[in-house]
């Protein structure tokens, strides 16, 4: 049970990591599944951002004195899930290119506003490095977006939206 903001600060820490191991998990399969060279350059760029951003909440959970606790964060779980049922239905070419663009904005949104409630906790509770440091990742994060939009932007052809004759 939650009892007082440095509790609820904890348990957002905990998330962040939670979504953060998620990504590093989920987004060297969608730089495989990418057919632009473009969008697995952005996809690994950020996969190792990711990757630094995930042990600098190692690093302030253990300040803490605290466990990382579980690995899988429901949200961001459901999320990844839809992405792969998306993309089983999706033949390769410029539509995957774009699921795979559209659901790595939404995980990113979604770390985004993990970040910014742990933020706002961590300032609450006067944390000035840890807000610190959730502000850092989430300029990351909101980078990271306006690099797949633009990749999204620029690598996925107006032929996308006409439907493909099947054989």
């Amino acid at each position: 049970m939650i009892v007082d903001l440095k509790e609820l600060y904890h348990e957002q820490l905990r998330e962040i990591l939670c979504a953060k191991s998620q990504m590093v998990a989920t987004l060297p399969e969608y730089s495989r599944l990418a057919g632009s060279r473009q969008l697995r350059d952005v996809l690994n760029r950020h996969l190792s951002v990711t990757r630094a951003q995930r042990q600098q909440l190692l690093d302030l959970l253990a300040g803490h004195g605290l466990d990382h606790g579980s690995d899988e964060f429901r949200p961001m779980r459901g999320l990844i899930r839809g992405a792969k049922l998306q993309l089983a239905r999706t033949l390769t070419g410029p539509v995957r290119e774009a699921v795979l663009i559209a659901s790595a904005i939404r995980l990113e949104h979604l770390e985004i506003a993990c970040c910014e409630s742990g933020r706002l906790s961590a300032t609450r509770l006067g944390l000035d490095d840890d807000a610190q440091v959730l502000l850092e990742c989430l300029l990351e994060d909101h980078e990271a977006v306006e690099k797949l939009t633009t990749t999204g932007t620029e690598s996925i052809s107006p032929e996308a939206s006409h439907p493909v004759a099947h054989a």
